[in-house]
């Protein structure tokens, strides 16, 4: 995952966090014909293993799923808090015009290889590396991170109001 300086995440008990608040995973593997993506909730014990470990059950007909050997490499992707941010929300497109549109997200990586549970009804990936993403406005201009927030609070949705505390703590912790 592409992570310059400015959008890195790397607190662990945020990551853990945002895995307990968002459990539903895209666990990323390759499979008999290829890559597969599997949508599971997953459980988190932060305890077992180095990074912790994530555990799923596998539906008894997912016979793609369940294919996959133990061993395998895998990824599981949770997908925080999103959000679009309309560049008519910054001040700079009125001073020189030279804004895009975007999308402010957190995401988590977790990569681990597969072990099939004693019962076969699941699989658990002890993770071995989490890589963490807040793309919350930082590469922009100060006055335009704060006609983000301003814009987000307004777009009224619960999403939306999440992403403006987001960037707006990005914006107090932030040296620029």
């Amino acid at each position: 995952m592409y992570r310059p300086p400015y959008h890195r995440f790397d607190d662990r008990a945020a990551q853990y966090d945002l895995i307990d608040a968002h459990p539903l995973g895209t666990w990323v593997c390759q499979g008999g014909d290829g890559l597969i993506a599997s949508h599971l909730p997953f459980a988190l014990d932060r305890a077992r293993g180095d990074h912790g470990t994530l555990s799923a059950w596998i539906d008894p007909d997912d016979a793609e799923a369940r294919a996959v050997p133990a061993g395998t490499p895998s990824l599981v992707v949770f997908l925080g808090p999103q959000a679009y941010i309309s560049p008519g929300w910054y001040p700079g497109k009125a001073e020189h015009g030279r804004v895009v549109p975007t999308w402010n997200y957190v995401v988590v990586h977790a990569h681990g290889t597969v072990r099939w549970t004693a019962d076969g009804a699941g699989i658990e990936i002890a993770i071995q590396r989490l890589e963490g993403k807040l793309k919350a406005s930082q590469d922009e201009a100060r006055a335009d991170r704060e006609g983000t927030v301003v814009g987000l609070r307004a777009a009224g949705s619960e999403a939306a109001r999440t992403m403006a505390a987001l960037v707006q703590h990005a914006l107090n912790t932030s040296p620029h």
